[in-house]
């Protein structure tokens, strides 16, 4: 399976919130407008080590599976990953001890296309910073009663039932989902931890997430500002580095590579 690149090269190709391809606002400023709504854009720089180097991640930087969040991730899509190609991800996600819940989200999509979803709650849009290139995204996650996302697993409910009514309305907003043929992909573990250090201005949190053919894929990140985000996350990448810790030369991010373990 061939992997399937989102990412854009320029943060003025992603905020446009005219509609049209114009220069957007810097990288410094942290809030677009929409009409008469103001509406604040984060970044989450992330950084994937090489597969090698998970066990390092978990000694270097004291990751412990007693304190870790344990997640189990489920993705919904064709077996040819029909709505993730044209830039929808469809997932669900299980925690112990924690609300489970259910996303859809569109990568790209600008504040502009999400239009009055941005009411709603449980709706948010940032900017996904993988590496070097960044993209433009919004998603929209509802809680999920315990047990709901195992019944869909093992097929006592659809897929469909996992998603409000609402929800399949913004899946819908750009992209045809014949839900009859979405399959569940999954399950993946997942363990997170939230760290902070007192070189870096900003928490971070470490991702390892095993797939199917056993590798761990580790990824960094932390959530700042527009106004501080390449600053942080270059003090990020080399707080890893100075860790000892190798950074990956294919930023592919685990969302894609997961989906692509599933499907091949």
């Amino acid at each position: 399976m061939k992997t399937l690149p989102f990412g854009l090269t320029s943060l003025t190709a992603v905020i446009l919130l005219s509609g049209c391809q114009q220069a957007a606002a810097p990288l410094s400023s942290s809030t677009a407008s929409l009409g008469a709504q103001s509406v604040t854009v984060q970044v989450e720089s992330k950084w994937t080590l090489r597969d090698d180097q998970a066990a390092a991640a978990r000694s270097k930087l004291n990751l412990y599976s007693s304190n870790a969040e344990q997640r189990t991730m489920y993705f919904y899509d064709t077996w040819n990953l029909d709505l993730y190609r044209q830039g929808l991800i469809m997932r669900a996600r299980k925690v112990k001890d924690g609300d489970d819940e259910s996303t859809v989200k569109f990568r790209p999509m600008t504040v502009k296309e999400a239009g009055n979803y941005l009411n709603y709650s449980g709706f948010k849009c940032e900017i996904d910073a993988v590496g070097t290139n960044q993209v433009s995204s919004c998603s929209f996650s509802t809680v999920q009663p315990t047990g709901q996302i195992d019944a869909v697993r093992d097929g006592f409910l659809s897929i469909k039932s996992l998603f409000s009514s609402n929800q399949e309305a913004f899946a819908t907003l750009k992209v045809p989902v014949n839900w009859s043929t979405l399959q569940v992909l999954g399950p993946t573990p997942a363990q997170v931890w939230k760290k902070s250090v007192s070189s870096l201005a900003y928490p971070y949190t470490v991702e390892q997430w095993t797939l199917p053919s056993g590798a761990v894929v580790t990824e960094v990140s932390t959530r700042t500002s527009q106004a501080d985000a390449s600053s942080s996350s270059v003090a990020l990448k080399n707080y890893l580095m100075g860790k000892g810790l190798v950074i990956s030369t294919d930023q592919e991010t685990k969302t894609q590579r997961t989906l692509n373990e599933w499907t091949q």
